[in-house]
């Protein structure tokens, strides 16, 4: 069973699932993707736009492919996120993927 399914059977049983995101600079711009959830692409010259429409994101990919409303919450705040990053966030040079780690996504079925 893949992640989406997980995803799509905790929305059912009104459970709980994490997007687990990575994140690269790319020539000084911000991105996101996800190997959890395929079709996550979040791109901006600014940090903190890019870290805020992940979640929009998310949950726009998860409503469709789930057939159902979530919410997505990160599971650290934007400051938490700058303060956590080895200083590549800042670098404008291009640099591997950084798995995210701990800085994952919380899906929960809407209420």
């Amino acid at each position: 069973m893949d992640h989406r399914e997980n995803v799509r059977n905790a929305m059912s049983r009104g459970g709980t699932a994490t997007i687990t995101v990575c994140y690269r600079n790319v020539e000084g711009y911000h991105t996101f993707t996800s190997e959890d959830l395929r079709g996550l692409y979040v791109s901006s010259k600014d940090a903190r736009t890019a870290f805020e429409d992940v979640p929009v994101v998310l949950k726009a990919l998860i409503d469709l492919k789930a057939k159902g409303e979530c919410v997505v919450e990160p599971m650290i705040s934007f400051e938490e996120w700058l303060e956590s990053d080895d200083g590549s966030v800042q670098s404008r040079a291009e640099s591997a993927p950084l798995a995210l780690g701990n800085r994952r996504y919380l899906v929960r079925e809407a209420a």
